[in-house]
């Protein structure tokens, strides 16, 4: 999990802000409007950037929610290549 943050996080601040989440869940083409309220819950600090460990706990939420379609969200963190 550690690696897919590092791939995303172009600009190695430690930190994906929303256009690195973006790229994170393009594959699954999301709207912008979803992935304004995912980003939103998942930045506990407030502070526009999601560290390691949010971005952990966006994974396993989303992961364990059972009206989300797994495969499109572990296909999107696979396959880096085929994403922006």
């Amino acid at each position: 999990m550690k690696e897919m943050f590092t791939f995303f996080d172009k600009n190695n601040d430690g930190k994906l802000d929303k256009d690195e989440l973006k790229k994170v869940f393009q594959a699954k083409l999301w709207n912008d409007k979803f992935l304004e309220d995912i980003f939103k819950n998942a930045d506990i600090d407030g502070n526009s950037v999601l560290d390691y460990d949010e971005y952990v706990k966006l994974l396993k939420s989303l992961l364990n929610d059972e009206n989300e379609d797994k495969t499109d969200i572990r296909n999107a963190l696979r396959f880096p290549e085929f994403i922006g």
